[in-house]
Parts: C-alpha cells; structure tokens; sequence
C-alpha cells in the first residue's frame, strides 16, 4: 500500500490575455491560453493516523497555516471524500509567490492529484475540475496542465494541441504587483481582441505554429501596470531587443518571459539581465495525462 506521493507541480505562462468583460459578481471574463512550464514546486503527502500537518519551505510570501492553498485542497477532498485518515503535506517552494506564474493554484492541483492516488479516490474527470474551481480560478488549469484556451474566470477550458517545444527566459523583478490593484486599473473591456481569438483558432486548427502565435500576443494588463511600474517594461524590451520572438508579462505580472526557439539563444539571453531578478530558462510542459506525477 502506498503510504506517501511526491508530485510536482510546474508554473505556467500567459500567451495571451484579454480581458472580455466585467461580471455581474465582480469578477472579469477573460481569455488566454496557459502554457505549462517546468519551474516547479514539490509536494510530498503522506498518510497519517489523522488531522492535516502541514510544513513549507522557501515559502517567503505564502500563506503557512490553513489560508495555504495546499491545506484548502487536502480539507475539501476530505470533506467531499469523508476521508477519516490524516496527511502530512510538505511544499518545497520554487516558484515566486505574487509573480503571475500561477504556483499556488499549482500546488492545490498537484494536492489534489496527489490524494487521488493515494487514497484510491474516484470521481471522473470533470467531478475533479469541479472540486478544482472551488479553490481558485487558475485551479482547473493545473489539473490538466499541458496548453489550453482559458475562457472566463478561467473554468472553460479547451486543450489545445500543441507539441512544438519553446524555449523561455523568466523574469521576476523585486517588485509585487497586486492581482486586484491590476484589474482595478484596466479601462471598461471592450469584449476582447478579435485578433487575438483569431490566432487562437488557427492554432487550434494547427494552421499556425507555437512560435509564429507567439510573434504577436496581447496583453491588456501591460499597459497600465507598466505605467506605475516602468522597470517591468523596461525588462521587456531588453527580452525583445535580445533577439526575442515576443517577450510578454504572465498575468498580472510582475513576471516578464521572452519566447525562444532554441535553447542557446535563450541562455544567451538569460546571462544579460539583471543581477537582482530571478531569471530561469523554462521549457513547455506536456498534459499532466502525458507525465508522471
């Protein structure tokens, strides 16, 4: 009988965002497509006699107790499950928290996957997405992982069947940008970018490749958060004036990533930035259906 899962749980990218428009419960539609990457976080479980302990390391900025998307994971699934057993769940931290890079909605996903396995729990997969967006909207997502078109608050999701491999440099700068502070300052939505749904169909329909979807992608936060924060635009055109195929913020930021179609260009590019940011050369991830745990 298995007794402890490690998983790990990968970071992903925004290729893409536009926001659609404002709900009637306060929350924006949107669209985007994710993209996995393999910056990960590792979370080992293992079964105890009872009760949820919970530990973090490099944790500098993550919730430690109860708020901890982990911890919420575990007490729903017991919930929904009437698991009367324990865990012990210990997060190792590599993703910044508050970077855009979607590693608490991650680590909730993995937390979820985890329990599945070691607790022989069923339910298809669509119970699962279910379970999933009771946590956060990014949730869903990391259940599945891979590249999908994100729509909503982020709980249509559409697979998309991407197997190019692109190479991306990952910034983070020491600066917070908050998720709600951003949406607060976008402009009225005007129902999204047509050009950029678009794209999006061509790369559906395997009419266009990752990389040429990459040569033009928006990013409606772009615009404001760079206006109170110009260093991040700043990183963005050192990204693109290194040879980028596009450099973008993920999200809300303050993450920036420039795209690259080999892994030399990217290194190349990784060594000019700048010493007090967190740089990483990333790689796309499969669907989690594809990998191991």
């Amino acid at each position: 009988m298995v007794s402890s899962i490690v998983v790990r749980a990968p970071a992903k990218l925004n290729l893409g965002l536009s926001i659609v428009g404002r709900r009637a419960d306060g929350y924006h539609d949107l669209i985007s497509v994710f993209h996995a990457v393999d910056w990960q976080d590792t979370l080992e479980i293992a079964e105890i006699p009872s009760g949820i302990e919970f530990t973090c390391s490099l944790c500098d900025g993550v919730p430690r107790g109860p708020q901890n998307l982990v911890f919420r994971a575990i007490e729903l699934a017991f919930q929904k499950f009437h698991i009367t057993r324990g865990v012990a769940a210990r997060l190792q931290k590599e993703i910044p928290a508050g970077a855009g890079l979607g590693g608490g909605s991650s680590d909730a996903a993995a937390a979820l996957r985890a329990l599945r396995r070691l607790f022989n729990l069923q339910g298809d997969d669509d119970s699962w997405l279910l379970l999933c967006q009771q946590l956060g909207s990014d949730v869903p997502f990391f259940w599945r992982g891979g590249t999908a078109l994100v729509e909503g608050r982020g709980e249509r999701l559409t697979p998309l069947p991407v197997d190019e491999k692109l190479w991306f440099v990952v910034v983070v700068p020491p600066i917070h940008v908050s998720t709600a502070w951003a949406y607060g300052q976008l402009p009225r939505p005007s129902g999204g970018n047509q050009d950029y749904r678009n794209r999006i169909q061509r790369l559906r329909a395997g009419e266009l490749s990752l990389a040429d979807f990459c040569r033009e992608i928006p990013n409606d936060f772009e615009r404001v958060v760079e206006a109170v924060f110009p260093r991040i635009g700043e990183i963005r055109c050192a990204l693109e004036a290194s040879g980028a195929i596009s450099a973008r913020m993920s999200g809300s930021g303050s993450s920036v990533f420039g795209v690259y179609s080999e892994q030399q260009e990217a290194q190349r590019a990784a060594a000019l930035l700048p010493a007090d940011c967190l740089v990483r050369c990333v790689q796309g991830m499969p669907s989690s259906s594809d990998r191991k745990l």
